[in-house]
């Protein structure tokens, strides 16, 4: 089922390029754009995982110079199922991910673009343990108290402008995550291949 999904996303994607069609506009160019955008996306983990797959919602800011290179942020967090681990011994987990980001655009048409781009940060894995309504890095009842890794990832995705202001894209990521002894899952059981759904909003800094 996950090699359908992505098979699906690598087909998609590949015959939106291979369909733009025209020349880009001849027009001036942004020297500044501060582009927002907000994301949904499905992460896939690998089929011996302890994580499950799941949704999740993030957003993101970047500056673009000269509408090609731009530098960011990133943020994203699970939001279901509720746990993420299969046969955990607490009530309900989440990850949340927070990343620097660099990267390129191509522009492939008059209304398309393609975005590639690296990212680099640190994840945070928290479970709920109680019936409190606190999330909590207490790991006491599991042999650990440490919820923190390192990340790296890469992202491609393609544009669609629906107007100066507004854009639509549709990507895939691949994010691993680096070791950390102290973590209450393997390293490996987080690491993801997603697709992501974004909305972005774009404001020329530049006249």
């Amino acid at each position: 089922m996950k090699t359908n999904y992505v098979i699906g996303w690598i087909l998609l994607l590949t015959s939106l390029v291979l369909t733009s069609t025209g020349a880009y506009a001849q027009e001036s160019k942004p020297g500044l754009v501060l582009n927002i955008g907000l994301t949904n996306g499905y992460n896939l983990t690998s089929g011996n995982s302890v994580v499950k797959n799941y949704y999740s919602i993030g957003g993101r800011i970047n500056l673009i110079f000269n509408d090609k290179w731009f530098v960011g942020y990133t943020q994203n967090g699970s939001i279901a199922p509720g746990n993420l681990v299969k046969n955990a011994g607490f009530e309900k987990s989440r990850i949340y991910e927070y990343a620097l980001s660099g990267g390129r655009k191509w522009n492939l048409g008059a209304q398309t673009y393609l975005r590639g781009n690296l990212n680099a940060g640190i994840s945070e894995f928290k479970v709920k343990t109680g019936s409190g309504s606190e999330w909590d890095d207490d790991f006491s009842d599991i042999s650990t108290s440490a919820a923190t890794s390192y990340l790296a990832g890469a992202e491609t995705a393609i544009g669609f402008r629906l107007n100066k202001y507004l854009a639509i894209e549709a990507g895939m990521y691949y994010r691993r995550y680096f070791k950390n002894d102290q973590l209450i899952i393997a390293t490996g059981d987080l690491n993801s291949l997603g697709v992501t759904l974004s909305l972005a909003g774009n404001l020329n800094l530049t006249k």
